[in-house]
């Protein structure tokens, strides 16, 4: 099977980790600057060659790399593993500029590396049911999607709240549904770590996305509404997470999901996808798409909440 190393070992990358070990044996290599982390990386995972160098990383005899750093280096470490000839999974979001992503992605297609991305919520049980019962029309035709998702705290520094938050629901967007978003406004609150956003596509579908680092309550809902009825994802609860209301029939019920790690799934697809030379579902394209609409929403953000196409004009 193909080999993967780990740059990154802090909450998330220690995760990351986890997985990698539990699909493939330890990480080839776990890279990460800070003394702390390594010693626990250490421990953690004794056969790992670990290190503090990226240099020394990118040197070790791997098929792919697996980068959970800050955002802002996001760019520079994908760049540098693909010229290293290793296929990479980024952490979200790609790149924080649409000339990066873009250039991210002509680079592994002229290398012929796969570049995947870690929009992990693609892996839930929840959101891929909620996938089969939209194509099975069970809900007629989606009109409105809404949905929160707001932290309590964890502010960062190194990307703004949307494109920290709204990236997991825009990339859900853009695996549920085909069609295009053509515009989006965005409204911020006066600290600037909430963020409302309104997408507008090409049919009549629309999408209100609210994000927050610092609510009062931590929420994670998902709504779709219908013309014949509504799917609901409540990703707090521990068992019933997704509801189907069947409007014709005034009925509720609560589709069995399977009890898959997400996290885990996103490391066998990728794994399966260096194998096979599959794309990814979270491909850099996939990517791009939503970083397009995250890029165009800070233009809005600038214009006090004038609708922006998702190609960066001002829309009608």
């Amino acid at each position: 099977m193909a080999k993967l190393g780990l740059a990154g070992f802090g909450l998330w990358g220690s995760n990351l980790a986890r997985n990698i070990a539990k699909v493939l044996g330890e990480p080839v290599v776990i890279c990460d600057p800070s003394p702390a982390r390594l010693l626990a990386a250490r421990s953690a995972y004794p056969n790992s060659h670990i290190t503090a160098s990226w240099r020394d990383a990118l040197a070790q005899p791997m098929d792919g790399i697996v980068i959970a750093t800050p955002s802002s280096q996001h760019f520079s470490m994908a760049s540098e593993a693909l010229l290293a000839g290793k296929h990479v999974f980024v952490e979200k979001p790609l790149a924080l500029d649409t000339r990066h992503a873009e250039h991210l992605i002509e680079e592994s297609s002229r290398m012929g590396l796969q570049l995947m991305v870690g929009h992990t919520y693609l892996f839930c049980p929840a959101i891929q049911a909620a996938a089969q019962l939209l194509a099975s029309g069970s809900i007629g035709k989606p009109k409105l999607v809404t949905s929160k998702r707001l932290n309590v705290g964890g502010i960062r520094s190194d990307a703004p709240v949307h494109w920290d938050l709204a990236a997991h629901d825009l990339s859900i967007l853009d695996y549920l549904f085909a069609d295009t978003p053509n515009s989006v406004s965005a409204c911020a609150s006066s600290s600037g770590h909430a963020v409302e956003l309104h997408v507008g596509f090409k049919s009549e579908l629309e999408a209100r996305i609210s994000v927050s680092w610092v609510a009062e309550e931590k929420c994670r809902l998902f709504e779709i509404e219908g013309t014949h009825g509504t799917l609901r994802i409540d990703d707090l609860q521990p068992r019933q997470k997704l509801s189907l209301y069947d409007a014709t029939a005034s009925s509720q019920s609560f589709p069995e999901l399977d009890t898959v790690e997400p996290l885990e799934a996103a490391i066998r697809h990728f794994v399966d996808c260096i194998e096979h030379r599959r794309t990814p579902i979270s491909s850099g394209s996939a990517a791009l798409r939503g970083i397009r609409i995250l890029a165009a929403a800070d233009q809005s953000l600038r214009g006090q909440g004038v609708a922006v196409s998702t190609g960066g004009r001002a829309a009608a």
